[in-house]
C-alpha cells in the first residue's frame, strides 16, 4: 500500500522531466495514495493513508540520477469502515505501533515516452524491504502563472501483502494489493514546489 506513495512520487519526478533540474517537496495536501484489495470476488475494499510527505530531486539531463523518496505514517491508513482501519494498524497488518513509517527510496527511473516511466525502488513495511516497481503516467501538464507549470501524475503497481508478513485474514483478503497514487507537483516552484 505504501508504494502507491511512493509511485506518485515518481511520476511527479519524472513530470518535471522537461524543466531545469529542482528540488521538490509534496504532501498529502497535493496528492492521495490509494490502495484496493479484493474479497475473493465478493467485493473490493478501498483505502489509503491520509499523511505522507516526500522529497524530489530531479535533473531533466540525466532522469536516470533522479531521486525520490516518500515516507508514509502507517497509522494514517484510512478505509471507510472504521473497525477496518483500527484492524490495519495491528501487528497481523501494518504494526503502526512497532512500525510507525512506510517508505519508499527510489533506485531507477526508465523513460518509456514523454508522459510515461518505470520506477523502481526499494519499499519498507513493518521493518521488511523489498524491491517495488510502479508505472508512472503524466496526465495533465499545463501552465499555473508566469514561470510556473503544474503536471498530474499518477502512478500504479501492486503489492504482495505476504511479502511484507502481511498474512493474516487469507481466506478472505486477497493478497495483491492493488496502489494508485495521484499526485500535482508545481514544476516552475522548486525548493517547496509541491
Amino acid at each position: 500500500m505504501a508504494r502507491l506513495t511512493l509511485l506518485a512520487v515518481v511520476l511527479l519526478a519524472t513530470s518535471a522531466a522537461h524543466a531545469a533540474p529542482g528540488f521538490y517537496e509534496f504532501d498529502q495536501r497535493h496528492g492521495a495514495i490509494g490502495f484496493k484489495v479484493g474479497h475473493f470476488g465478493l467485493f473490493t475494499s478501498e483505502g489509503g493513508f491520509e499523511l505522507f510527505r516526500g522529497r524530489l530531486v530531479v535533473d531533466p539531463a540525466r532522469l536516470e540520477d533522479t531521486r525520490v523518496e516518500v515516507t508514509i505514517d502507517a497509522a494514517s491508513v484510512a478505509i471507510a469502515v472504521p473497525e477496518a482501519a483500527t484492524m490495519l494498524k495491528t501487528p497481523a497488518y501494518f504494526d503502526a505501533t512497532q512500525h510507525p513509517a512506510i517508505s519508499f527510496r527510489a533506485t531507477s527511473v526508465e523513460r518509456r515516452d514523454d508522459t510515461h516511466f518505470h520506477l523502481r525502488g526499494q519499499l519498507r513495511i513493518r521493518g521488511i524491504t523489498r524491491e517495488q516497481a510502479m508505472e508512472i503516467a503524466i496526465v495533465d501538464r499545463h501552465a499555473d502563472g508566469p514561470g510556473s507549470e503544474v503536471a498530474d501524475v499518477v502512478a500504479s503497481g501492486e503489492v504482495s501483502r505476504g511479502d511484507f508478513g502481511m498474512v493474516a485474514d487469507r481466506g478472505f483478503i486477497e493478497d495483491v494489493v492493488r496502489l494508485r497514487i495521484s499526485m500535482r507537483i508545481r514544476i516552475g516552484a522548486p525548493a517547496n514546489g509541491g
